[in-house]
């Protein structure tokens, strides 16, 4: 796969219920190193697309690519190059974080050694240290999101995948999460594709270079947005996963040295 190909691509990506058709002939062309907003209002489509994306929902018709890899064909490798936040946080409220994050890493073919460095950079940024060996469900909204946010990051991926991350979380929980987003495209080259309710997109991280497409029942990508109309509104991270990580006493999120089989 070419720097310069998409790194999400989609022909004609269709999903029917029965007679209701979610997704109608989607087709979009996601480069690498951006954060690509999927906006659309509820009932739109825009969870099932993600789910096909992910591998978690076949296509009634059409096909799509993540990472040069096809999504159904190559759902294993496709698979290994991303990480999901889906919109209902699939945790287990009777482990605390670190466990939770250790059972992902352990699922993403990292050793116990690996796992060890890169769990407390984790923790750090998402400002869940002091609540790490709690139990999840004893946690509000905000901290699960954070906790799901750092799941999904454990093994380094290259398209990091939201559904509606900032709905029901406060204000201070959503801003420390723009600006993880923020630095994992700026520093490490990351994708962000996120889906936000049509109307909320000013809660949504737009950064310098973000693109949007909007989602609507029966259609999709019927308008963008150019890069210039997307300028960020919060530009002074105070925490970011690069500096924290690279630092004396932490690990760099490179990418794992073991793939699962």
């Amino acid at each position: 796969m070419s720097i310069s190909d998409p790194i999400i691509r989609t022909e004609n990506l269709t999903r029917q219920f029965g007679d209701l058709t979610a997704v109608d002939r989607l087709n979009l062309a996601v480069p690498r190193g951006i954060i690509f907003g999927f906006l659309g209002p509820n009932g739109a489509g825009k969870s099932t697309t993600i789910n096909m994306l992910t591998g978690l929902l076949p296509p009634t018709a059409g096909e799509a690519w993540v990472g040069g890899f096809h999504a159904q064909k190559d759902a294993i490798e496709a698979k290994r190059r991303i990480g999901v936040v889906p919109e209902g946080l699939s945790l287990y409220e009777r482990l605390t974080a670190t466990e939770q994050i250790e059972l992902v890493a352990r699922l993403h073919g990292l050793d116990g050694d690996e796992i060890a460095r890169r769990i407390p950079p984790l923790l750090d940024v998402m400002e869940l240290e002091d609540s790490a060996d709690k139990m999840i469900l004893d946690y509000s909204h905000g901290m699960r999101k954070k906790t799901a946010l750092a799941c999904a990051l454990v093994h380094a991926p290259e398209v990091l995948f939201l559904d509606e991350p900032f709905e029901g979380i406060d204000p201070i929980s959503t801003r420390a999460i723009k600006e993880i987003l923020r630095d994992m495209v700026e520093r490490r080259g990351t994708t962000v594709f996120f889906s936000t309710p049509t109307g909320k997109s000013e809660s949504a991280p737009w950064i310098p270079g973000t693109r949007s497409s909007s989602a609507s029942w029966r259609s999709s990508t019927r308008c963008s947005r150019s890069p210039g109309r997307c300028a960020t509104r919060w530009s002074t991270p105070t925490r970011t996963v690069s500096s924290i990580v690279t630092s004396n006493r932490r690990t760099s999120l490179s990418s794992p040295t073991a793939r699962p089989s």
